[in-house]
């Protein structure tokens, strides 16, 4: 409070001053439209200001918004309310006008350094030489000595110059910052924040658990769960539970692969894809029951295979769908005891990857 308290005090002083000039200047009229200007400028740094001390409860203008605002995976849609238009740069401010300050600056330190040492030089000679009440035309003294003169103007030249024009040109840099782009790459859409059919269609696709598959992957894009509609299914090796090892008294242990009476794997045929598991990942992201639309599980047989890069994908562009490439590349050994929930969308190029990671440890 006692930064308002400050400026309220400054706000009313300033619009005594203004009273005080007006009256000296005879013009009341002058005086009430500079004090409305000013309650108007004050109401507005107020108002922001508080937004700024919102979080320490200052501010009788603004509101506190709750963490869970921010946690709830309502507010994580990024691609319903994006805006995919570009943003209109400004005019570019013009650098004639400096470019004019910098040059006449430099023909008059140039000429100016030339008259001041042809005054020098000029006086110093008639001194040596006894001359001093001889009347000597400036102007003809003008060349004597040109060399020196020529040389030592252009150094000062230079470096007044240089002076001027870093200061004109750091002057024209900031005052065109928000309209001049040579300084990034710019690109179409660059702001454009890919939606999940654009980055499905676009990328290799690779299992996210238990599955092998054919993409040598370079970076990890994002992940979607997927039905399994068009998907053939798997025969899955069978293990041992929890449950499995209690019940039998140790006889069998947690993880181990169920055999058969001669001793062989037991294999059951499954859905590729485990919906349990992928309800169990939507539970630990905080998608819960009652966040349902939020649990998407895409149909493969609806989205293209990389269509706009057929040389990158798998097949060579055989595949035109991605359950076509799931069925002809995925498998799932008999050492894997989980089957997959859904996929990774993957980079297969060359690319560097930043990864960001956080401890759970607090």
């Amino acid at each position: 409070m006692k930064n308002h308290s400050f400026g309220v005090v400054f706000f009313l002083i300033e619009v005594y001053s203004f009273l005080c000039y007006a009256l000296i200047e005879n013009n009341l009229f002058l005086g009430i439209w500079c004090a409305l200007r000013m309650l108007k400028t004050s109401v507005s740094q107020i108002k922001q200001g508080s937004h700024l001390m919102a979080n320490n409860h200052f501010s009788p203008f603004a509101k506190k918004l709750d963490n869970s605002n921010y946690n709830n995976p309502r507010n994580r849609d990024v691609y319903s309310e994006q805006d995919t238009q570009r943003g209109q740069l400004g005019r570019p401010i013009s650098a004639n006008a400096r470019i004019w300050v910098t040059g006449i600056t430099a023909f008059v330190t140039f000429f100016g350094v030339w008259a001041i040492l042809t005054f020098i030089i000029s006086g110093a000679t008639h001194i040596m030489h006894g001359n001093v009440n001889e009347q000597v035309s400036f102007f003809s003294e003008w060349f004597v000595s040109g060399w020196i003169k020529l040389g030592v103007s252009l150094l000062f030249t230079a470096v007044i110059g240089g002076v001027v024009g870093a200061k004109m040109w750091r002057n024209y840099a900031v005052q065109n910052v928000f309209n001049d782009h040579t300084d990034i790459n710019q690109y179409q859409n660059d702001q454009h924040v890919a939606l999940p059919m654009e980055t499905m269609q676009k990328f290799d696709w690779f299992p996210d658990v238990g599955a092998h598959a054919s993409p040598q992957v370079s970076s990890m894009i994002s992940h979607v769960h997927l039905s399994n509609k068009g998907i053939n299914s798997v025969e899955a090796a069978q293990f041992y539970s929890k449950k499995d090892e209690k019940a039998s008294d140790g006889k069998v242990l947690n993880g181990e692969h169920k055999l058969d009476e001669d001793g062989d794997i037991i294999f059951k045929k499954m859905p590729f894809f485990d919906k349990e598991f992928g309800e169990a990942l939507f539970e630990a992201s905080g998608i819960t029951d009652k966040l349902k639309k939020y649990k998407i599980y895409y149909d493969a047989t609806k989205i293209k295979y990389m269509h706009d890069s057929p040389r990158d994908a798998v097949g060579g562009g055989e595949y035109k769908t991605v359950a076509e490439y799931i069925n002809a590349d995925w498998e799932l050994p008999y050492y894997e005891p989980q089957r997959p929930a859904g996929a990774y969308i993957v980079d297969t190029a060359p690319v560097n990857t930043m990864v960001l990671a956080m401890t759970r440890a607090g």
